[in-house]
């Protein structure tokens, strides 16, 4: 019958028994009453597989699958409930990965003009201004039709006034920024197509696409003379 690593390391463990539990649970090494024995030299010489499972249980320390402790030696335990705790942070980040992989994709941030020069954020706040030496923040709301207007014409602004790439750009989701704050004016964002001119981590000028006719045009200009 196979073993489960929660069942080798359901008690605190030493550090080549808890390696011999993780070689017994991955096939690496026989199920018998002496393979520990027979495998020890595994764990107390120096060697790749022995290394490599010290390596792997750290790994899992660090994930919270394992604990450890250093008294009366160094041990590791299965962490009883990774699977009501761990697994479902686990599940969260996958889909926040997914999410920014499929704005990114949507926005096409590899293609120009954002080409070499975009960051995108799911989430952000107000330290995202010290962030851009020079450059346009630009936020993003994907269920307001009026932002992804602005967007398109955001992106014809920088085509045609900085084609080279010069100033850095940053997009955010409104979603996950609902603390931004641009300036006095934009205390609150309301998918409107938000823009902010940044120099030297400040923020210089903000606007929206129906604010000013011309104020992308405006505000870039004078970023990029600067």
């Amino acid at each position: 019958m196979h073993q489960r690593l929660k069942d080798l390391l359901k008690e605190w463990q030493d550090w080549d028994t808890a390696s011999h539990g993780l070689a017994v649970a991955i096939g690496l090494v026989p199920r018998d009453d002496d393979s520990y024995y027979k495998s020890k030299h595994l764990y107390w010489s120096s060697n790749p597989i022995g290394e490599g499972l010290h390596a792997c249980l750290d790994k899992l320390v660090q994930a919270g699958v394992l604990k450890q402790r250093h008294e009366p030696d160094i041990q590791y335990r299965w962490v009883e409930d990774v699977q009501t705790k761990i697994l479902p942070q686990v599940d969260e980040m996958n889909a926040e990965h997914d999410n920014l992989h499929q704005h990114a994709i949507l926005l096409k941030v590899d293609q120009p003009p954002l080409a070499g020069r975009t960051r995108y954020f799911e989430v952000a706040d107000h330290r995202i201004f010290k962030t851009i030496s020079c450059g346009i923040l630009f936020v993003i709301a994907f269920w307001s039709g009026p932002s992804l207007q602005a967007f398109a014409r955001f992106k014809k602004v920088l085509a045609e006034l900085d084609p080279t790439g010069q100033l850095e750009i940053v997009i955010v989701n409104t979603d996950g920024s609902s603390d931004l704050k641009l300036n006095e004016e934009f205390t609150g964002l309301q998918g409107a197509g938000e823009a902010a001119w940044v120099y030297q981590g400040k923020i210089i000028a903000a606007a929206t696409a129906t604010s000013s006719p011309n104020a992308f045009e405006t505000f870039t200009r004078h970023l990029l003379d600067l």
